[in-house]
């Protein structure tokens, strides 16, 4: 009963910190359909020059794949793609209630910048012709 009420505290205290950790990004999460992992949160924050993009997933199945990771696309004003890289997953995140991605983007952003975030399955077919 303890953990059914500590993750929702613990996230909306990060949540509320997290408005004290610079300027925010316009997010957008990506393709959850029928993905193994389903990521339910994304921030992404300016600060010091340097951004920081931020998230919580969660499996969906019973038996999700561990591997894979988080495709982070930045996207310009115009729909073009500025920016691709991932955010890696450990073998932490089979642990009970998900897990939590965060990196730093190598890159200044454009003005109006959308980050575009997508759990990327290695176990599916095709995960080699794409990466």
């Amino acid at each position: 009963i303890v953990m059914k009420y500590l993750l929702p505290t613990i996230i909306s205290i990060l949540a509320m910190l997290s408005g004290c950790a610079g300027i925010p990004i316009d997010t957008k999460i990506a393709n959850q359909n029928s993905q193994t992992w389903i990521i339910k949160e994304v921030t992404a924050f300016k600060r010091d020059g340097i951004v920081k993009v931020s998230g919580h997933f969660k499996k969906s199945k019973s038996f999700a794949a561990r591997k894979g990771h988080i495709d982070i696309t930045v996207l310009t004003n115009d729909g073009k793609v500025f920016l691709k890289t991932k955010a890696l997953i450990g073998i932490r995140a089979m642990r009970q209630g998900g897990n939590y991605f965060s990196i730093k983007l190598p890159k200044e952003l454009p003005e109006n910048a959308l980050i575009q975030v997508e759990f990327h399955n290695q176990n599916k077919a095709g995960y080699e012709d794409r990466h």
